[in-house]
């Protein structure tokens, strides 16, 4: 596939995302480190600010805000305009 991103001009982003292939923060990066091209890259989304690296930072004093924290075996979430989830905006940024 790599011969062919590149023959086509398409850039990839990687995501860490709960339950999924790769879940933690960290390990994407170290994946898109690995493959060392320059149109592969990380993107990162603040609505799973709550799941990346079990909580690292402030991140473990949201929790109780979160519907769907680490542990809980549900995979239902929603994808909501920036103002409209639970994660503070002004306070993320």
């Amino acid at each position: 596939m790599k011969t062919s991103f590149e023959r086509e001009g398409i850039k990839l982003d990687i995501q860490a995302h709960p339950y999924d292939f790769c879940e933690r923060n960290n390990e994407s990066v170290d994946i898109i480190r690995g493959l060392d091209c320059d149109w592969i890259n990380y993107l990162y989304a603040a609505p799973h600010t709550f799941f990346y690296d079990d909580g690292v930072g402030d991140i473990a004093s949201m929790l109780r805000y979160i519907v769907n924290p680490p542990g809980v075996t549900a995979t239902v979430h929603q994808h909501l305009d920036i103002g409209q989830g639970e994660v503070n905006r002004e306070a993320f940024f």
